[in-house]
């Protein structure tokens, strides 16, 4: 296994829409011909897949401190109202906003499961990460496009920068199974068909989006690829 490219120091949690607004801002949708679409944030899991199970919440992920279960079951920030803006693919810019409710659910008797770090030949490294899968996420909007809530998975990542990890609760299933009046783009072809629900939470300053995939909804719940896909919206708006 390659060494990261940084010491470690003792690690805290923050946002992780994955600069987001970044690539909104650049029409960067993550996905790609050579990895499908998952770049260095995951990705089907290999042959020699080395995920395993943290017995208990304490124990690190991968000897990375502070990357345990015990992050997810003390997080905060778990419910949130505001603004949501949905984005015209066709322009990049705003299509219209709506007021946007949150709310997520940690249960306590899931399982941890660690994805140790990951550095392969001529591809991104990966790093490691935890997903926790006793979680629920509902997501509703004023304006009746979405009124999504169901099972979701927590992940705690490791992230290439010292000292930070970022949490995010992700729900994905197939748009036609999701519950409010939104639809893909027309200017997106049929094979975007699944629909990721992004929330990261914090008492300071929340973070979500709404994407659509080309992704199946097992490889984004198992492999934590949260910022696949085309963004179809994002809150807190902008002022």
């Amino acid at each position: 296994m390659a060494a990261r490219p940084f010491v470690r120091t003792l690690l805290h949690v923050t946002q992780g829409a994955c600069l987001f607004a970044v690539n909104l801002a650049l029409g960067c949708s993550g996905e790609s011909s050579a990895d499908g679409g998952l770049g260095g944030s995951g990705g089907t899991p290999s042959p020699s897949d080395d995920r395993y199970v943290l017995e208990d919440p304490e124990q690190d992920c991968d000897d990375v401190e502070g990357l345990r279960g015990a992050v997810i079951l003390e997080a905060v920030g778990l419910a949130y109202e505001g603004e949501l803006s949905w984005s015209d693919l066709e322009t990049g810019d705003e299509a219209s906003r709506t007021p946007v409710q949150v709310q997520a659910s940690i249960a306590s008797d899931g399982t941890f499961t660690c994805i140790p770090f990951r550095q392969l030949a001529g591809e991104p490294a990966e790093y490691a990460r935890v997903s926790y899968d006793a979680a629920n996420l509902t997501m509703t909007t004023d304006d009746g496009l979405l009124d999504e809530s169901g099972p979701a998975v927590v992940w705690l990542s490791e992230t290439s920068a010292a000292g930070v990890l970022t949490l995010e609760i992700v729900r994905a299933l197939p748009v036609s199974e999701a519950n409010g009046s939104l639809e893909v783009s027309p200017s997106l072809d049929e094979s975007y068909e699944n629909l990721v629900l992004v929330y990261s939470p914090s008492e300071e300053a929340p973070l979500g989006h709404v994407s659509v995939t080309r992704e199946s909804v097992m490889s984004v719940l198992e492999d934590g690829a949260v910022n696949v896909g085309v963004p179809q919206g994002f809150f807190p708006a902008f002022p």
